[in-house]
């Protein structure tokens, strides 16, 4: 997501040169210091993103964020209309989504 924001944004902050190799490897060497799954990986999408976000602040990148959790629980699942609407509104920003 990181790669991908900083590909398409140019003034996101990761520099010119985050798309070698050596320095995709890097990064997400770096990355996986904030954001590693733990023994039932990343069970949801707002631990994810926080620890994402504990990166970016880190990192000084100014980042904005919308996330869309769909438990496992269905009880406690948003409506299919509202996972369509954010879906929708990241497109529209050519933003990543999850």
């Amino acid at each position: 997501m990181l790669f991908y924001l900083n590909n398409t944004r140019s003034t996101f902050g990761l520099g010119e040169n985050a798309s070698s190799k050596e320095n995709c490897l890097s990064l997400m060497e770096e990355i996986w210091k904030y954001v590693t799954p733990t023994k039932e990986g990343m069970p949801s999408t707002k631990m994810f993103y926080e620890a994402l976000l504990n990166y970016t602040k880190a990192k000084g990148l100014n980042v904005e964020y919308g996330f869309c959790d769909v438990p496992e629980d269905k009880s406690r699942r948003p409506e299919l209309s509202e996972i369509i609407d954010f879906l929708e509104s990241a497109l529209i920003k050519d933003a990543p989504a999850s």
